[in-house]
Formats: structure tokens, sequence, C-alpha cells
């Protein structure tokens, strides 16, 4: 997924490199999809917008309407890795969402341990990691060798915790 900065940057020059994008999403806001939309749409890229948790209906309205791929929710408000995540409120706001689109929804913000993702697993289509990860590159700076082993620990861990979780969650529905 590419940030609204290097789209800026590559404006319709670079969108494909030959046949493949050179990314599949574009994280920008409703209010500035509409100069990137036709030509992102064109290239199978999608337009990936966040709702956060003050988001009013009649903006998950708009953005809804304009999305492809997934729905970003953000889950806290705040810096992201800062908040406490509070799954409830979580599955409160994406019932809300869903009211308004078919498309999958995806938290982030908040996720820092398999814990917390399988807890936004259960009530989500998808959970997004950053933080957590940026925290483990920043703890470990002088020792990079061990980041590729540390970081696909992490994230075997959270992927293992979003089976599991999944496999329950699927019998208590069943």
């Amino acid at each position: 997924m590419a940030a609204r900065p290097p789209l800026v940057a590559l404006k319709d020059v670079r969108l494909q490199d030959g046949q493949r994008p050179l990314f599949d999403g574009v994280d920008l806001a409703v209010e500035e999809s509409a100069e990137y939309s036709s030509a992102l749409k064109t290239r199978g890229i999608d337009l990936i917008f966040l709702l956060a948790p003050t988001s009013p209906a009649e903006r998950i309205r708009a953005v809804a309407s304009q999305a492809g791929g997934y729905l970003y929710y953000v889950s806290v408000k705040g810096v992201t890795g800062s908040a406490n995540l509070d799954v409830g409120s979580v599955a409160t706001k994406l019932d809300e969402i869903r009211r308004f689109t078919d498309l999958p929804l995806a938290v982030g913000f908040g996720i820092r341990d398999a814990e917390s993702a399988a807890r936004v697993g259960k009530v989500s289509d998808g959970v997004i990691v950053g933080s957590a990860l940026v925290g483990e590159i920043e703890k470990h700076q002088a020792t990079p060798a061990v980041l590729p082993g540390l970081l696909k620990d992490k994230l075997k861990a959270m992927r293992v915790a979003l089976d599991e979780s999944s496999k329950s969650h699927h019998r208590v529905n069943t």
C-alpha cells in the first residue's frame, strides 16, 4: 500500500511498471482522491480510505461509496500504538460501518501482540500491524541481523493467534 506523498511524486508517470502496479492500494483522504481515482481504478489499484472512531455516518457513507479493496478502521484515538484498545467499542463502530458497505473491514492502530490481534480478529475482517513492528526495529537497532527472525516470530505468533481465534469464533457461531 502507498500513501499520498509517494503517489504525488509518482503522478501518472509510474503508477505501473510494465503490467504490474507498483503497489496494490493507496491510502488517501476521500477529499483528496478525485485527482487520482480514475487513473488508479483503471490500473486495478484500490483506494483505501481510513475511518476513525469519531467518523460520523455521513463520512462513513461518503468513504464507503468511493472505497475499494477494504476499509481501514483506525481503532483508537491518538497516536498509533499509544492507546489502549477497546475491542467492544471497535465492534460497535464496525457494526455501524457495515450498514454502509460490504467491503472487508480491517482494523489498525493498537494491534501490539498476538493477543490483541486475536481479539480484534474476532470482530473484524483483518488486522493491520505497523507500530508493533517499528517498535521491534527500534529496540534492536544495534543488532539488525536479528530483526528478520524477530519480526517473523512476532508476525507468526499473531497469525497463529488469529487462526486459533477464528476457529473458536466459528465454533461459537455454529
